[in-house]
């Protein structure tokens, strides 16, 4: 499956955004302030796919779990729509401040890059949790009768 690869980036990168971007907010640079336009583009992207192959393995998943394995998923689903149009539109609010090389708005990007960064986290968690604690994905081998 490609959704378990694809929530590792996601959950990756919008760290490694965050970093870029303090750092360019720091020293002013618009070179570094490129490269994290670039990776919030890249960032963007993992998101939607994070999103459309969650989507996809929770269509399987979703009848073997539990009542409460069920309604969790449900609240995943609905946060990685969430995240998935919020990464979207950050990336929208990242270029419109890199090409009018506004520093408020650079500043109202970084905080609500933190914000959705604690609400990627909480989506994170909610994964684990369906993983480890529901059995989502988790393929248990046949019992044999022999």
């Amino acid at each position: 499956m490609i959704h378990p690869l694809s929530v590792h980036f996601a959950i990756a990168l919008p760290i490694v955004v965050f970093i870029f971007q303090v750092i360019s907010l720091v020293k002013k640079d618009k070179f570094i302030s490129k490269i994290t336009l670039i990776l919030m583009f890249i960032t963007a992207l993992i998101m939607v796919v994070a999103w459309l192959t969650g989507a996809e393995a929770g269509k399987d998943v979703y009848p073997f779990l539990t009542e409460e394995g069920q309604a969790l998923l449900l609240q995943h689903r609905d946060l990685g729509v969430i995240l998935g149009i919020s990464f979207a539109i950050l990336f929208g609010i990242k270029l419109l401040a890199y090409k009018r090389e506004c520093r408020v708005m650079e500043t109202v990007f970084t905080i609500l890059l933190l914000i959705a960064i604690s609400q990627n986290m909480t989506q994170g968690k909610m994964g684990g949790e369906l993983v480890y604690e529901n059995g989502a994905g988790v393929e248990c081998p046949e019992d044999d009768d022999e």
